[in-house]
C-alpha cells in the first residue's frame, strides 16, 4: 500500500473520532429522553418512537448509502455525512413539537446512514490485508467507546448546562470534525478500484436479495441487533423505573454494558486475528460460534432482566454484551466470502439489523405498557436468542466457501 503509515495515521486521527462522536450522538437522545418527554408532554411509547426515528432512515438508506460511499469515497462521504447529522443534532433542542423532533431525528438518521459503509471502505484502503481485522476492531471499538461514555458524559453535561446546551456542544464538535475530514483526510489510490467494484455490484442487488445464505445472515443480524437495541433505547427507563437506580450511579451503570462491548470487540478481534490461518481454514474454528454467541447473549440479557438482584442482573447484562461483541466480530468475515457484492450485502445486512433497532424497542415498550411489568420484556431477547441461533445455523449450511485472499472483516 502506498504511504501505508500515513494512511493509518489519518484513519486513527480523523475517522476514529468521527465514529466515536457517532456513538455519543446516537445514544445521547436515549439519555435525554425523559427531559424531552416532559417538554413535549408525551407518553413512553411516543418518546420511544421519536428516539428511534433516526434509526428508521438510517436503516432504510443502508443499501443506497453503501453504493454512494463506493462511488464518492470515504473522505467526501464521511465529511458530508458528519456535517448533516451534526446539523440534525443542532436542530434537536430547537424543536417544541413531536413533528419537529421527528424531523430533527430524520436529518440525523439520513446523515448517519453512510458512516459504516464509508468507514468500512476506509479500513480496506488504509490497512494492509493482514491488519484489517485490527482496523475493523478499532473502528467498532471507537463506536462502542463513544456509546459507552455517552451516558456519563451526557448526564454530566445535562446536569451542568441542560440537555439543550449539551446537544449544541455535540453539534458544534461534529461540524469541526466534518471540516477536518474534508480538509485533511485523503482517499488512497485503491479507492478508484473500490468505486468501480461497488458500481459494478449495483445490478446484483436483486440477486443478493434472493440469496438464501445472505438473507439468513441478515436475519441473524436482525436478531443480534434486537438484543443490542435494548441498551440503546430501553435501558435507561428500565434502570429508573424497574431497578430504581439513583441518579448519582445511573451514568456509571449505563456505561457498564457498553464498556463490556468495547472490550469484547477488541478482545475477540485479537483472539480471532491470532487464530486465523492461511486459506481460510481458521474460519472453521468459529463458524458455529456466531450462532452460539447470539443464543448466549439473548439468554443472558433475559436472565439479567429477571434477576432479583440489581448487581447480579447488571453483571449478567454486561456478560450478554460480551457475546454480542463476538457476534459483531465474526459476522463480517463470512460476508466477505461473497466477492465484489460485499458492499451491497453489507448494506442489506445492516439494513435489517437497524430495522431491529427501530422496531424492537417500540415492541418492547408496548409489551411493558400492556402488562405493566418490565419482566415481560424479557421475552424479546429470549426469542431473539432462539432466532439468532436458528438463522445462523441455516446460513452456514448454504454459505459459499471462504475466499483465501481477503480474510479480514468488512
Amino acid at each position: 500500500m502506498t504511504n501505508e503509515p500515513r494512511a493509518i495515521l489519518r484513519f486513527l486521527l480523523l475517522l476514529l473520532p468521527v465514529n466515536f462522536l457517532l456513538g455519543i450522538d446516537r445514544n445521547a437522545m436515549s439519555i435525554a429522553y425523559s427531559e424531552i418527554q416532559k417538554l413535549l408532554a408525551i407518553d413512553f411509547v411516543t418518546v420511544s418512537a421519536i428516539v428511534v426515528a433516526s434509526t428508521w432512515f438510517y436503516a432504510l438508506l443502508q443499501i443506497p448509502a453503501g453504493w454512494l460511499s463506493g462511488r464518492m469515497g470515504p473522505r467526501l462521504t464521511l465529511g458530508v455525512a458528519c456535517l448533516a447529522w451534526s446539523m440534525g443534532t443542532l436542530l434537536t433542542p430547537l424543536q417544541t413539537t413531536v413533528i419537529g423532533m421527528v424531523f430533527a431525528r430524520t436529518v440525523m438518521g439520513v446523515g448517519q446512514s453512510p458512516d459504516w459503509s464509508a468507514s468500512v471502505i476506509a479500513v480496506s484502503q488504509s490497512f494492509p490485508e493482514r491488519r484489517r481485522r485490527l482496523g475493523s476492531a478499532l473502528l467498532l471499538g471507537s463506536l462502542y467507546l463513544g456509546t459507552a461514555l455517552s451516558g456519563p458524559v451526557t448526564m454530566t453535561l445535562m446536569a451542568k448546562w441542560g440537555w439543550q446546551n449539551c446537544f449544541y456542544l455535540y453539534g458544534v464538535v461534529g461540524l469541526v470534525l466534518a471540516l477536518a475530514v474534508l480538509a485533511f483526510y485523503r482517499d488512497e489510490p485503491r479507492a478508484r478500484t473500490a468505486r468501480r467494484e461497488n458500481g459494478g455490484a449495483v445490478p446484483s442487488i436483486w440477486r443478493v436479495l434472493k440469496d438464501r445464505a445472505v438473507t439468513c445472515i441478515a436475519l441473524y443480524y436482525f436478531c443480534v441487533l434486537s438484543i443490542q437495541a435494548f441498551f440503546h433505547i430501553s435501558f435507561v427507563d428500565y434502570l429508573i423505573k424497574f431497578r430504581h437506580v439513583e441518579n448519582t450511579t445511573l451514568p456509571f451503570v449505563l456505561s457498564g454494558p457498553w464498556l463490556a462491548l468495547y472490550g469484547s470487540v477488541l478482545g475477540w478481534g485479537f483472539v480471532l486475528r491470532t487464530s486465523t490461518v492461511p486459506g481460510g481454514r481458521g474460519r472453521c474454528w468459529h463458524k458455529n460460534m456466531s450462532g452460539l454467541a447470539a443464543l448466549a447473549s439473548g439468554l443472558l440479557l433475559a436472565a439479567g432482566m429477571l434477576c432479583p438482584g440489581v448487581v447480579a442482573g447488571i453483571m449478567l447484562m454486561c456478560l450478554a454484551m460480551v457475546f454480542v461483541g463476538l457476534c459483531q466480530v465474526t459476522i463480517w468475515p463470512h460476508i466477505q466470502a461473497h466477492g465484489k457484492s460485499v458492499g451491497i450485502i453489507t448494506g442489506y445486512v445492516t439494513f435489517l439489523g437497524n430495522m431491529a433497532s427501530t422496531l424492537v424497542p417500540v415492541i418492547m415498550a408496548k409489551l411493558v405498557v400492556a402488562t405493566g411489568s418490565w419482566r415481560s420484556g424479557a421475552l424479546v431477547p429470549l426469542f431473539a436468542a432462539l432466532g439468532g441461533f436458528f438463522f445462523w445455523s441455516a446460513s452456514i449450511r448454504v454459505m459459499p466457501p471462504p475466499r483465501c485472499q481477503n480474510s479480514g472483516p468488512v
